[in-house]
């Protein structure tokens, strides 16, 4: 099993200069203060949260949006057990 903390999930808007990863769209978004919870979901069904910061500037996407969620390596952790 592959684990990856929210915070460090990448989400960025489908389109030009979006990184490369996986691609989805934008099930549900959650206000927790400083942040939102975004969960996305790709086409194979499997279900992904991001957790990005709210700052000026940075809109969150809308429930519907296609995104793209990728992560760095060295934030990704394989579980054995």
């Amino acid at each position: 099993m592959l684990c990856v903390r929210p915070e460090h999930v990448r989400l960025d808007l489908a389109g030009v200069g979006a990184a490369p990863g996986l691609p989805g769209a934008v099930v549900d978004s959650t206000f927790v203060g400083d942040a939102t919870v975004i969960e996305c979901e790709t086409s194979s069904g499997l279900r992904l949260t991001s957790k990005v910061l709210n700052q000026p500037g940075n809109p969150v996407p809308s429930v519907g949006s296609s995104c793209v969620l990728s992560w760095a390596q060295t934030d990704a952790t394989i579980l054995t057990q």
